[in-house]
């Protein structure tokens, strides 16, 4: 089935707009966004967080109802996130997973270093 076919065109998800550097007690922040360049409309009913490095953490951005993406167009959110005092200092991986089911879409994914000396 054409569905199968790596090159077939679907839904992407790119992240970014974030400070290189984040110290705990403060905030950090991206825009993460849905990005359709195909000439149907697309859905998405998961967009999965995971962060990885000296301590880990995974949250769900959303999971429900799937939402469509129109032909030529991208829907997008702001993700602010608190970090705890007590992370340990190093590099994270920031990553984010967009799925149709249990089918992933795409991936992209960042780094922030915490607590480190700027």
């Amino acid at each position: 089935p054409s569905a199968l076919l790596a090159e077939e065109c679907d839904l992407r998800v790119e992240i970014g707009g974030h400070v290189p550097y984040v110290e705990p007690g403060e905030y950090f922040g991206f825009a993460a966004e849905a990005i359709n360049e195909c000439d149907v409309a697309l859905d998405f009913d998961l967009a999965t967080m995971e962060i990885s490095g000296p301590a880990d953490y995974a949250s769900d951005l959303y999971r429900g109802a799937p939402i469509t993406v129109m032909p030529y167009s991208s829907i997008g959110k702001p993700v602010s996130l608190f970090v705890p005092y007590g992370t340990p200092s190093g590099t994270y991986t920031v990553a984010v997973n967009l799925y149709r089911g249990d089918l992933l879409l795409d991936s992209d994914s960042l780094w922030v270093d915490c607590g480190t000396e700027r």
